[in-house]
């Protein structure tokens, strides 16, 4: 007979989640009882419970969605109670998980019935979208829940003994919303008296290609557990967004802080706290400076408490990428916001960088009312921000350099740049090679020197320390491509590392707050000079003065903390723990995340109280007001979801399929005429 005891189909688009809380009730009455009476109670318990998880978009998706999607899930399956700084021993404590299940394909994950401490077992499966580039993205999927019986004493034989034995499973499914909905669940109300609890405003913030419903989800669930009196939330609809540059995005973001700020009331709000991840920190940068400009009435009656990035791009990503890396964000090739990180001469700020702009005295006021404030930068694996522009520059290398020589050696697991596969087995290899050959072209467009086959995956070696190097920049590097490719391929922690916590090597390796004197000392070290020897040499001298003088002004009578990080690959999406298994090499960044800034609120020594005259800046009209819009903002690769919107636009108003042969040439230019010539041309030369 079959068990099927649950099924479900549904679909997610691009930063959804769908989390299935499942509950099976073990026995009544106390543990007393249930020991005392244990076969009265426990007759036609499963042996175990299989959850089966299928995606069931189709095979061909494999390839021709990539671009479109891609059309890919991840999914883990934990006990709810089930906390990663936790030893566990039992096999049925251990988390499954799929970091990538591929159309037409399913997996198997196994439930355990054995934990009889609790009348009831909870447990939480979590199914991901993977898709990057467009909104019309559809992945379907489907779940089934069935019941295993080894033990012949009794097995299920008619389906009303079955649907009796169901009564003790209970399945939840929540959504995106849902689950979001408890990170800003505070109790909102009118403040009386001061003895009454204030709510602490929590403001996440992505980066390129991401999200902040599914990529900051475990950020957010951890605040939420460290601090419940925080209202945790983040602006949604920069998605496929991000190459519109800084100046949109922060824009939108604010206003959506603000909206936030009048919900919740101003008198009812504590402090805030803003939280961004790589480009996210920049946009929470630009935010924080247009509302004080906006709506100072408001702003200035807040407690600014925590401003924390995460591997953001600070100074620009100009100096440490090839020189053909350089002209193509100068051409726009991922949009305004390249433009803004490849510190392109604006004429509308006097050719001044944008990112130079943005850090004129009226921001630095506005970052120095921050009770903390804490970068986050990785020194090895992250291809996409270098430690120089995450690290605002200023830092001391040499003890950098001694500390990943000393993990180096000290490590249980060699620290070093890995791009293979995670599964050891061939049929997987192949699988994964299989969806990632339709990416190797657009890897040309961040990494062209990249993209030829030879190149594609880094030398080990080049993780080799060298203790007598005299240069600045003499770390491990990882390329953009690499981390590219990591986002859904990238190597996984093994099960000891997830289970065990003794078994992690610490992944922070430098945490100190520099001073303004503090960065002033370093410009006069030796250490400094040898750095800007170097670039004169190799003719980079004029774009790292522009960082330079950036990295001056975030450092203008302005401390920061901070903290540099040794991981495994991705480390840039490891950083922030993209994937809560996935990522699991970023958990104790989080760790140090949450005990400083949000168990451990005590006021740092880092509060300045200078006021800068804010004259250096003749109006705000950049900080108040959109640039135009239109159709190429994105730049190339921002093309992707403006391109993906009108195919599926055509093609839905066509009801035809992609080679068929349905609809006339009237009725398609009938239909074509509804889209404006420059559509036209666009979609046209993708079909072709």
């Amino acid at each position: 007979m079959n068990n099927l005891c649950y099924t479900s189909s549904s679909h997610l688009k691009i930063a959804e989640i769908h989390r299935y809380r499942i509950k099976y009730k073990l026995y009544d009455g106390s543990l007393e009882e249930f020991l005392e009476h244990g076969s009265k109670f426990v007759k036609g318990t499963p042996d175990k419970i299989t959850v089966t998880i299928t995606n069931t978009a189709p095979l061909s998706m494999r390839a021709t969605g990539v671009l479109t999607g891609p059309y890919s899930l991840y999914v883990d399956l934990k006990k709810k109670k089930f906390d990663h700084k936790t030893k566990y021993f039992e096999k049925s404590d251990i988390p499954s998980f799929e970091p990538n299940l591929l159309p037409s394909q399913d997996i198997i994950m196994e439930l355990y019935l054995n934990d009889l401490h609790e009348r009831e077992i909870e447990w939480e499966l979590d199914i991901i979208s993977q898709a990057l580039f467009t909104r019309n993205c559809k992945i379907f999927y489907k779940v089934d829940i069935e019941y295993h019986f080894n033990d012949k004493i009794y097995v299920p034989t008619t389906k009303t003994e079955l649907e009796l034995l169901k009564q003790n499973l209970s399945i939840t499914k929540l959504d995106s919303q849902d689950i979001w909905n408890y990170f800003n669940s505070t109790k909102i109300q009118n403040i009386k008296s001061e003895n009454q609890t204030k709510t602490h405003l929590v403001i996440l913030t992505h980066g390129m290609m991401s999200n902040v419903t599914a990529d900051m989800l475990f950020i957010a669930e951890q605040i939420k557990k460290a601090n419940d009196n925080c209202h945790i939330t983040g602006f949604t609809d920069n998605v496929c967004k991000t190459e519109r540059g800084i100046r949109y995005q922060g824009i939108k973001n604010g206003d959506f802080i603000f909206k936030e700020i009048n919900k919740i009331g101003v008198d009812n709000i504590s402090s805030i706290s803003l939280l961004g991840h790589s480009l996210g920190g920049l946009i929470q940068v630009f935010s924080i400076a247009y509302l004080f400009k906006k709506y100072p009435e408001v702003m200035y009656k807040l407690k600014m408490e925590n401003f924390i990035t995460l591997a953001s791009p600070l100074l620009g990503v100009l100096n440490d990428n090839p020189k053909i890396f350089a002209k193509l964000l100068h051409l726009g090739i991922i949009g305004k916001s390249g433009q803004d990180l490849g510190l392109i001469p604006m004429m509308e700020y006097k050719n001044e960088p944008f990112l130079s702009v943005l850090l004129c005295a009226h921001t630095r006021n506005i970052l120095r009312r921050f009770n903390k404030r804490t970068v986050y930068a990785n020194s090895v694996n992250d291809g996409v921000v270098p430690l120089y522009t995450s690290s605002l520059l200023f830092i001391e290398f040499d003890d950098i350099r001694q500390k990943m020589k000393e993990k180096k050696e000290s490590s249980t697991e060699k620290l070093e740049i890995v791009t293979e596969d995670y599964t050891t087995k061939e049929t997987e290899k192949k699988r994964n090679k299989f969806l990632w050959k339709p990416l190797m072209k657009l890897s040309t467009l961040f990494a062209p020197n990249m993209s030829n086959e030879e190149n594609s995956s880094v030398n080990k070696d080049t993780t080799e320390i060298n203790p007598e190097t005299e240069g600045i920049f003499e770390l491990p590097k990882m390329s953009l491509f690499d981390t590219a490719q990591n986002v859904l391929l990238q190597p996984m922690p093994n099960m000891k590392y997830i289970i065990d916590p003794t078994t992690r090597d610490s992944t922070i390796i430098h945490d100190k707050v520099y001073t303004s004197e503090m960065v002033e000392d370093i410009i006069l070290s030796n250490e400094y000079k040898k750095m800007i020897d170097i670039k004169v040499d190799d003719n980079t001298s004029e774009s790292f003065q522009k960082e330079i003088e950036i990295a001056k002004k975030w450092h203008k009578n302005l401390s920061w903390r901070k903290v540099i990080c040794a991981m495994d690959p991705d480390a840039h999406n490891n950083i922030n723990v993209r994937r809560k298994f996935h990522n699991a090499y970023g958990w104790e960044v989080i760790d140090h995340l949450l005990h400083e800034h949000f168990v451990n609120t005590f006021a740092e020594d880092t509060k300045e109280v200078i006021c800068e005259e804010t004259d250096d800046v003749e109006d705000y009209y950049w900080l108040l007001n959109f640039e135009e819009e239109s159709l190429i903002d994105g730049g190339v690769t921002g093309m992707i979801p403006t391109i993906s919107d009108l195919v599926d636009r055509w093609y839905s108003k066509l009801k035809m399929t992609v080679g068929g042969d349905e609809g006339d040439q009237d009725e398609l230019n009938r239909r074509m005429s509804e889209f404006s010539i420059e559509e036209q041309e666009i979609l046209f030369n993708y079909i072709r």
